[in-house]
């Protein structure tokens, strides 16, 4: 047996058992009477005696009883209710909460979240095991995504064994894919017209990232085991919600640094933040985090800078002991400073000076690239010696090795439904506005082309019909098709089909933002991002290497251990399912390493909130969702407690008359 609402039970009980005790201290006022002898008045002089304030009270049957009634009403305030175990069904599904916050040691003697429910879990299976015709047992790890750890087994010590090997993570909790998993594994479950559940549900969770709207498990009773406590009080925890390091634009040797921490504190907390690069401490700051409220956790933002030209892992390391270890510190990988060399090739004039857009020079300048190198259509690109290639009005006579960037022309092998020479460039009849573009691409972020004119163009194939690129894709488009193109895979490209010369673009301020955005991305892979980079628990990571994968597999080594990661021969990028577990990984790449942070940065599970009532009951839920019955999975007795006190009050009316009529 529970009390839903111990604190106000124990509030009762104090208030009433002393207010009883405080009149029995007190002295019964009578009214004085002249009388002729009181030789047969001993019991009332020890009445008397016992009614002098502050004496010891005498064992008295009535005091007993009240304080016993009072007692009872008191645990009628606190609502006592018992838990109904093992709801009957053909099979018990256990959902073990895996998120981050169940890692936090806020138990009985320093005992996790997690453990408490695994022991928990591990009593259910046994009393499911005592009945008549035991259940089958499914058991589910559930964090970010589900795992199912033992499927419909019929044994006890295999559910048990199952449910003892369930780790913990530190990924936030999302249990809306592991409620849709066991609503498809039910889904064909029981026997068809049947009322009763044919499973019964039991998850166990601190339900702080569950809500109403999971989807329901088809012919389930479903119950939600609030761990430690439905409205338990939280240990305290301090944590790095938010991390982001950028490289200062005019002066890219500093690395500018922000940060959230928060804290689920009741009162202001200061603590330690440690700045390291690469294992190395650059300095210690303090940081002062208000109280938290109804509203939510506490946080300050903390900013600072550090000077750094080689780039490296930055952690910011915060240093107090608190309930939650995995956001306790946060990282992230910065690129070098050292600023990308760009090769421009131009026609020549007349001349034979090679001559291109002034607009275009200018927007390099104010770049301050590392080099700017100017050179003819006759100019070789096979080298690596630059990282970003622009043609400017030329067609190459091969492909560059290195990204590139053409303006008014395309690149050789490249194919397409045009009828038109991809070298030509077709002379409008008048200037023409750009139709739509993706401003969610990274090339046109913060860019508009609703000003933009374009005079001619080079024909451009549609997306879809181009080879020669990897992945290609349509950026913007005019009334006659596409006019910006990019590609990605190793060696990436833009082509835009219009000379700088046809339009008017080059006086907007849209223009030197997209060649601005335009060097970072196609040299982002060479020199490593100006802007840090981590990923969190529960995500998807994507990394870019400084050269293609020669192989179609990895390894990513880390604090997790160690496994293979697939990746696409020939190209740059690698994607992969974080590891469940925060840290610095390294994944090979050739005779590189490339840092690979993850972290916790989840306000939710930073704040350890414990959920103040389960999120459901014992529902027996039919296939298509509706409740076809329902039963309180706590059972509330609180008020065969009145009951009961009502019984001891009459009782003590009896007795009280007996004794009066004596």
């Amino acid at each position: 047996m529970t009390f839903l609402a111990p604190i106000a039970g124990l509030f009762a009980a104090i208030g009433g058992a002393g207010l009883v005790t405080l009149l029995y201290f007190l002295k019964l006022r009578r009214r004085p009477v002249r009388v002729s002898s009181v030789m047969f008045w001993d019991q009332t002089t020890r009445d008397l005696q016992v009614n002098v304030p502050f004496r010891i009270i005498r064992p008295s049957w009535l005091l007993l009883l009240h304080l016993l009634a009072v007692l009872l009403i008191a645990a009628a305030i606190g609502r006592p209710a018992i838990t109904i175990d093992a709801p009957p069904g053909d099979e018990l599904v256990i959902v073990i909460d895996t998120s981050a916050s169940m890692s936090a040691t806020d138990g009985e003697n320093g005992r996790s979240r997690l453990e408490q429910a695994k022991e928990e879990a591990i009593e259910l299976i046994g009393r499911a095991a005592t009945r008549s015709d035991p259940p089958r047992y499914t058991v589910i790890a559930s964090a970010s995504a589900p795992t199912v750890v033992a499927r419909a087994v019929g044994l006890r010590r295999d559910a048990e064994r199952a449910v003892a090997s369930i780790e913990p993570t530190d990924e936030p909790g999302d249990p809306s894919e592991t409620f849709a998993l066991i609503r498809d594994l039910l889904a064909n479950g029981g026997d068809e017209g049947a009322d009763a559940p044919s499973a019964s549900l039991s998850y166990f969770s601190d339900g702080a990232d569950a809500s109403e709207s999971l989807p329901r498990p088809p012919r389930a009773r479903v119950i939600h085991r609030v761990i430690p406590s439905p409205g338990g009080i939280a240990g305290t925890n301090v944590g790095v919600t938010a991390i982001a390091a950028t490289r200062d634009y005019k002066q890219p040797e500093i690395v500018r640094l922000f940060a959230r921490v928060e804290s689920n504190a009741t009162r202001e907390t200061a603590t330690r933040l440690t700045v390291s690069v690469d294992g190395r401490e650059i300095g210690v700051h303090s940081v002062r985090i208000p109280a938290s409220d109804d509203s939510g956790s506490g946080e300050a933002v903390w900013t600072g800078s550090l000077e750094n030209t080689v780039g490296g892992v930055i952690t910011l390391t915060l240093g107090r002991e608190d309930a939650l270890l995995a956001d306790n510190s946060a990282s992230i990988s910065i690129g070098s400073a050292i600023r990308p060399s760009v090769l421009v090739i131009a026609e020549r004039d007349a001349d034979g000076v090679v001559s291109p857009n002034p607009f275009l020079i200018d927007v390099l300048d104010a770049l301050r690239l590392g080099r700017v190198a100017i050179e003819g259509p006759e100019r070789a690109v096979t080298s690596g010696a630059y990282d970003l290639v622009i043609f400017d009005g030329v067609t190459p006579s091969s492909m560059p090795t290195a990204p590139s960037i053409s303006f008014g022309a395309t690149l050789p092998g490249l194919r397409g439904t045009n009828e038109a020479s991809p070298s030509d460039v077709v002379v409008f009849g008048g200037a023409e506005p750009v139709l739509s573009w993706n401003s969610r691409d990274p090339l046109l972020r913060d860019v508009s082309l609703g000003e933009a004119l374009v005079a001619a163009s080079v024909p451009l194939p549609e997306a879809e019909a181009i080879t020669g690129l990897r992945s290609p894709r349509v950026v913007a488009r005019g009334t006659r098709g596409p006019l910006v193109i990019a590609s990605g895979g190793a060696t990436p490209r833009v082509i835009v089909g219009f000379p700088l010369r046809s339009t008017n673009w080059t006086l907007d301020v849209g223009f030197p933002i997209f060649l601005a955005r335009a060097v970072e991305t196609l040299t982002a892979s060479s020199r490593g991002p100006t802007e840090g980079v981590a990923w969190t628990t529960g995500g998807v990571v994507s990394v870019d290497a400084r050269r293609p994968w020669t192989s179609a597999s990895t390894s990513l080594d880390g604090p997790s251990g160690g496994r293979d990661i697939s990746v696409v021969a020939g190209e740059r990028t690698a994607r992969f399912d974080a590891p469940s577990g925060v840290g610095v990984y390294t994944l090979r790449a050739g005779d590189d390493r490339i840092a690979v942070p993850i972290n916790l940065t989840d306000s939710g599970e930073t704040s350890l909130r414990i959920a103040e009532t389960p999120i459901f009951g014992s529902l027996a839920l039919t296939e298509n969702g509706e409740v076809s019955g329902m039963e309180a999975s706590r059972r509330e007795l609180w008020s065969w407690f009145v009951l009961a006190s009502i019984a001891v009050l009459s009782v003590d009316w009896l007795l009280y008359g007996l004794l009066m009529r004596v």
